[in-house]
C-alpha cells in the first residue's frame, strides 16, 4: 500500500512529505520559545534527580536499630547465601562452555 494513501497530504507538506517554506515560516515564530521552554523543562527535571541522587547518599541508618538473630536463623541464613553462591557459579560456568564454543 502507497503511503499517501494512509497519510494524506496536508497544505504544509510536498509530496515526499518534507515541511514547505510555508510551515518553516509559520514555526519559526514559536521555536525560540519552545527551545527555552525545554531547556527549562530538562533543568528542572536534571536537577530534581541530582537532588534526589544526592540526598539518597548521604543517609546515614547508623541510628536505626537492628534486633538480634537467634542461631538458628544465622545458620539459615549462611545456607541460604552457599546456595545463592553455588547457583551463580554454575550458571558461570555453563556461560563460560558455552562460550568456549564460538572460539
Amino acid at each position: 500500500m502507497r503511503l499517501k494513501h494512509i497519510f494524506p497530504l496536508s497544505g504544509y507538506q510536498d509530496s515526499s512529505y518534507r515541511m514547505t517554506p510555508a510551515l518553516m515560516r509559520a514555526r519559526a515564530r514559536y521555536q525560540r520559545n519552545n527551545t527555552i521552554t525545554g531547556i527549562s523543562v530538562a533543568l528542572v527535571i536534571g536537577s530534581i534527580y541530582y537532588f534526589a541522587a544526592t540526598a539518597v547518599g548521604v543517609d546515614d541508618f547508623g541510628d536505626v536499630p537492628i534486633p538480634p538473630l537467634d542461631e538458628k536463623t544465622i545458620e539459615e541464613l549462611k545456607l541460604e547465601q552457599k546456595s545463592i553462591e553455588l547457583v551463580e557459579l554454575e550458571r558461570k560456568k555453563r556461560l563460560e562452555a558455552a562460550m568456549s564454543k564460538f572460539k
